[in-house]
């Protein structure tokens, strides 16, 4: 059965990402360098960025009001989709290539991971610009990385990377409290 509802029409290259935003608010990122921010109810776009490089991934953090966004050129930079085009803000940069995936912490706000093609997983504090961790257990390109939902409340994180290497990797460590 399909139920399709609405289209949203805007980008004009593949669409490589998208996350919620809100209940009503969607954030979609493109290799036509843009990121968007789409109110589904009405189904238009409420606000756009366009960026240096094509997109990969986007992830939504409702704390720090921002979006994530890797690029192919090695950089995770953020965007407050409040402000508008131009908002910028911090730029992560420490992957030697394309960052593939990010994805924040399910409960610890300040967390986040990066997946990259120089075949590292990178653990993050959103409030330092350098990794807390980098992960070299990969022998390719990782392209995906996931939190452990377990033990979210302790001083220890457990999570789970794949790439182009056939392998998925479980990575425990310990990381302070948000």
């Amino acid at each position: 059965m399909n139920n399709s509802y609405g289209r949203l029409a805007g980008h004009t290259g593949c669409v490589s990402s998208v996350t919620w935003h809100d209940e009503t608010e969607l954030i979609s990122g493109s290799w036509d360098h843009t990121i968007k921010l789409w109110n589904t109810d009405t189904l238009s776009m409420v606000s756009s960025q366009n960026m240096s490089t094509s997109v990969f991934s986007t992830a939504y953090s409702p704390r720090h009001r921002v979006v994530l966004s890797t690029h192919v050129d090695s950089k995770v930079k953020t965007w407050d989709p409040r402000g508008g085009e131009g908002t910028l803000g911090t730029v992560f940069t420490s992957h030697k290539g394309i960052v593939s995936q990010v994805k924040w912490h399910p409960t610890r706000d300040n967390y986040f991971l990066t997946a990259g093609h120089d075949k590292t997983v990178k653990v993050w504090d959103f409030r330092s610009k350098y990794p807390l961790y980098t992960v070299k257990e990969h022998t390719e390109k990782v392209f995906s990385v996931a939190w452990s939902v377990e033990g979210n409340e302790t001083t220890q994180a457990d999570l789970m990377s794949g790439g182009a290497d056939t392998q998925l990797r479980q990575h425990h460590m310990e990381i302070g409290r948000s």
